[in-house]
């Protein structure tokens, strides 16, 4: 039997279908708690270097910390050659796989991808190729299947050829997309989300005319690519199954509970009975509201998130010491997770609301079964505007999962800051991933749903465009230090939506972050 493997390895070269490629895969993997099954998307922490130097940095980071208990899918941009070491590193857990496209058509739709209202850098492709002709006459353009998969930098396309044959374990064709993608799945042992197309060009009338007039000469500069393109689809890639890991996560999960004491169980009973539960926080050290579920599916299709583990992460920089003699308030605060985090980390006091009962209660549970206890905590049914008429100012404030459930945003944080001497911690889901520009500062409108228990009850949103837009907010406010902690295009291909999400620390006292 082959070993288990935890990790798809997906090379996507522009306009193979490696987007939609990622929504499926996305949808297609189980959702195991606490885990994020699509990773290594994108680089935002790195920008500044050339663009695979950017991929390589990430993906140094997203291979060394790779977990092999539980699917996921490593997927981005990546030439071969960046993250070459990385893959040899843990070959025996890796899926690796591609797709590929007649290279003429590939072409001619990056272009056309290009050049519509559709591609981020728009205005800047064009200024940069003003006709056809100026990008068909860029090396760097043309033969992208093979820059993209060549095993090392010179690499013939014979030699690349045979690198793929012998180090990947899918490839995959655009032309024949659903059914490649359904082949590969059943040799995952998994059942594939339903058909979808992502970021398709959207002149096809272009693509028609540029082929009538270039066809032969994109045939003569993309000559590697045709080669290519010819001799890995000739090849069968086979159906034995790859041994996902996916039954082991399951296994172990389902030991833990059996592992569990009488009172453990009755306990975790109690948990089952309050769900669905948001926040997984620890009730002692058998149990916590995570261990209720395994996936998202289990829990009313409602995401899990562990709040202490972020709160660590993300503030134990500013408080070193711990935040004994301090107070921290939680906006929108569901089952008071990072409360509960502050009261761990030494908070005095803590004072969590949120507009939706049912989440109060779940606070009010844990505060009351949790070992520690709650002294000092106090949570309430709430909503943001009743914050105006208390008169208690408190350390540090926690704005997470909130700002873009506001119909006024500006005027809600205003609210929330207000109520800060330190520190404001706003963690948002914005409308731009973050390869966008950041220097377009901006709130778009969304409209929600008010009757899931994870929406807002306006039915009216702005999300900010990113940093920038949430530095001007923040600066008007009395914060003019701030410092992203967080930003990525969380749940992109899952969800279906092009929203990112970001977190960003705000201090009224310049220099308290160390970024002057």
């Amino acid at each position: 039997m082959s070993c288990v493997k935890s990790t798809i390895v997906n090379i996507h070269i522009p306009k193979t279908a490696g987007s939609t490629f990622r929504r499926r895969i996305g949808q297609t993997l189980p959702k195991v708690l606490r885990k994020d099954n699509l990773i290594g998307i994108d680089a935002p922490h790195h920008r500044g270097l050339p663009r695979q130097a950017q991929l390589r940095a990430l993906a140094m980071t997203v291979f060394d910390d790779l977990d092999p208990s539980f699917p996921k899918c490593v997927t981005g941009h990546y030439h071969y050659t960046a993250i070459a070491d990385l893959i040899a590193a843990r070959r025996d857990d890796l899926i690796v796989t591609t797709t590929l496209r007649d290279p003429v058509i590939r072409m001619l739709s990056d272009y056309a991808y290009s050049t519509s209202a559709r591609h981020s850098d728009r205005d800047a492709f064009v200024e940069r190729y003003p006709s056809f002709t100026t990008f068909l006459e860029d090396p760097v353009q043309s033969n992208k299947q093979v820059k993209y998969l060549r095993p090392f930098k010179g690499a013939t396309v014979e030699e690349t050829i045979e690198h793929v044959l012998q180090n990947f374990d899918h490839v995959a064709f655009t032309e024949t997309f659903d059914a490649d993608f359904d082949r590969f799945v059943r040799r995952l042992d998994l059942a594939p989300a339903p058909p979808a197309r992502v970021n398709e060009s959207p002149n096809k009338a272009l693509i028609e005319d540029l082929l009538e007039r270039f066809g032969p000469l994109v045939i003569q500069k993309n000559s590697d690519d045709i080669l290519l393109y010819e001799a890995l689809s000739a090849v069968d890639w086979g159906d034995a199954p790859f041994n996902l890991v996916v039954p082991v996560a399951r296994a172990r999960f389902a030991a833990r509970r059996a592992a569990l004491s009488d009172k453990a169980v009755s306990l975790l009973r109690e948990v089952e009975a309050h769900g669905p539960w948001h926040h997984d926080i620890d009730l002692n050290t058998e149990v916590s509201t995570g261990l209720a579920l395994h996936d998202k599916s289990d829990n009313g299709n409602v995401s899990v998130t562990r709040p202490l583990d972020v709160f660590e992460k993300q503030m134990h920089s500013f408080f070193p010491d711990g935040m004994a003699g301090r107070s921290f308030l939680d906006c929108g605060c569901n089952a008071g997770g990072y409360c509960f985090a502050a009261k761990d980390a030494g908070a005095d006091r803590t004072y969590g609301f949120d507009v939706r009962q049912h989440w109060i209660d779940q606070a009010r549970f844990v505060a009351a079964r949790r070992e520690g206890g709650g002294d000092g905590m106090q949570f309430e049914v709430a909503d943001l505007l009743d914050l105006e008429a208390m008169e208690e100012m408190f350390d540090v404030t926690w704005f997470s999962g909130l700002l873009y459930h506001l119909p006024d945003p500006v005027r809600g944080l205003k609210i929330a800051a207000d109520k800060t001497r330190d520190l404001i911690v706003v963690n948002t889901a914005v409308a731009t991933g973050p390869n966008d520009p950041e220097d377009r500062p901006a709130l778009s409108l969304k409209f929600e749903s008010t009757e899931t228990v994870m929406s807002g009850v306006h039915g009216l949103a702005w999300l900010p465009s990113g940093p920038t837009v949430l530095r001007h907010i923040l600066g008007s406010l009395g914060f003019p230090e701030t410092k992203v902690v967080m930003w990525n295009a969380w749940n992109e291909a899952v969800s279906g939506h092009p929203n990112a999400r970001i977190a960003m620390v705000a201090a009224r006292e310049p220099g308290r972050l160390g970024t002057s």
